[in-house]
């Protein structure tokens, strides 16, 4: 598992140019979102899940929020509802990949672009740009995923 590697490389006194340069093909923080679960429950199974699990409470949250903004609370609800129970959805969450986690950091983004309201307001905008860059260092194919969901 790379993450438990890269994990090791900080342990054991490695640089940040070590670390940056661990994988070509991963992002820097695909391996930094187990970090804390690993230094705090060691390195078994539960510590990628206690990860996944977070990811898909983000994404629920997300899409709860957009669908609020744009048609109200009960729309919200099932949308919700129905990402939550979507069968993709329950399929990566019991495995650590980096799918999951786009779809979370895209829905999030999404939210605070919605929010910011064409860059009219300044603290979304902001938020927005550090959710922007979270997705950009979780996987490279988020910059796809997010012009792709906001152009629409």
């Amino acid at each position: 598992m790379e993450s438990i590697d890269a994990f090791k490389v900080v342990q054991n006194g490695g640089g940040v140019t070590d670390y940056l340069m661990f994988s070509w093909y991963i992002r820097p923080l695909s391996h930094g979102h187990q970090f804390q679960s690993i230094f705090f429950f060691g390195v078994n199974e539960y510590s990628g899940y206690l990860v996944i699990t977070m990811f898909l409470l983000l994404l629920v949250v997300s899409v709860f929020l957009i669908c609020k903004k744009i048609e109200g609370n009960v729309a919200a609800l099932l949308s919700a509802g129905m990402i939550a129970s979507a069968p993709i959805v329950l399929e990566y969450s019991r495995s650590f990949m980096l799918d999951l986690p786009l779809a979370a950091m895209t829905a999030l983004s999404v939210y605070l672009y919605l929010q910011t309201e064409e860059f009219d307001r300044l603290r979304y905008s902001i938020l927005f740009a550090v959710a922007f860059s979270f997705g950009m260092l979780t996987k490279w194919t988020f910059c796809f995923s997010i012009f792709h969901s906001i152009h629409i």
